[in-house]
């Protein structure tokens, strides 16, 4: 009996050193506490190319980001977008009754990349009102990290693995970004010079990635 109540006695001590530094460790392991995320965003453009398109017409625009992979090295995709801008320029007469705006759609498709989007494939379709002889654009935009903020932010009873956790993986918005655009052309008329003759459009499109790059440091109130 006295063997085993002087055991207890010298491993009691060390159990609760154990579980106090064990309840002092994450899930993820490292330290817990509080820490600060900062955030540097840049724009990092992919590419850009232009499509004729004729009226009732498609083209295809392919984009990689190995193009731009050590813009990419270290750093976080936040959001991708796909940018589409065209003008009016086919068109006899751009002004007053004449000018109509034609209809400019896209087909994307993610399946080449990795993303946190729902579906692999999706749409848009565009048609502005009036006179379109200024450049028009339209972004679709997909977020590669879940409730993503530009603000800094602090983090409270996590370790510094799981805070950068919450960035999700370096994996994402890596990879290639498809679309098709098509073009339906339409055609007005005006008193003076009759119907105008709209062949098609000529429409930009252009990958742009938002990168962050997040640098992570314990709390000065926590130190």
């Amino acid at each position: 009996m006295t063997v085993c109540v002087a055991f207890f006695l010298i491993a009691f001590p060390a159990y609760f050193a154990v579980a106090s530094s064990i309840k002092d460790v994450g899930v993820l392991g490292g330290e817990v506490g509080t820490y600060e995320a900062m955030v540097n965003e840049t724009v990092v453009e992919v590419g850009s190319i232009e499509l004729s398109i004729g009226d009732g017409d498609s083209a295809d625009a392919s984009f990689n980001t190995d193009a731009v992979k050590d813009q990419l090295s270290g750093k976080h995709v936040a959001i991708a977008r796909l940018v589409f801008t065209w003008q009016e320029t086919n068109e006899d007469t751009q002004i007053g009754a004449g000018a109509e705006c034609d209809e400019v759609s896209a087909d994307y498709d993610l399946s080449g990349a990795t993303h946190n989007e729902s579906s692999d494939t999706g749409s848009e379709s565009w048609t502005e009102n009036g006179n379109c002889a200024n450049e028009v654009s339209h972004t679709i935009e997909f977020k590669m990290i879940d409730n993503y903020s530009s603000n800094n932010t602090t983090y409270e009873d996590m370790t510094e693995e799981e805070v950068m956790s919450k960035y999700g993986n370096m994996d994402l918005g890596r990879g290639s970004f498809m679309t098709t655009v098509s073009v339906t052309a339409d055609k007005g008329s005006s008193p003076v010079f009759g119907e105008n003759d709209d062949p098609g459009e000529d429409v930009t499109v252009t990958l742009e990635l938002v990168v962050i790059l997040v640098t992570i440091e314990k709390s000065e109130s926590d130190t």
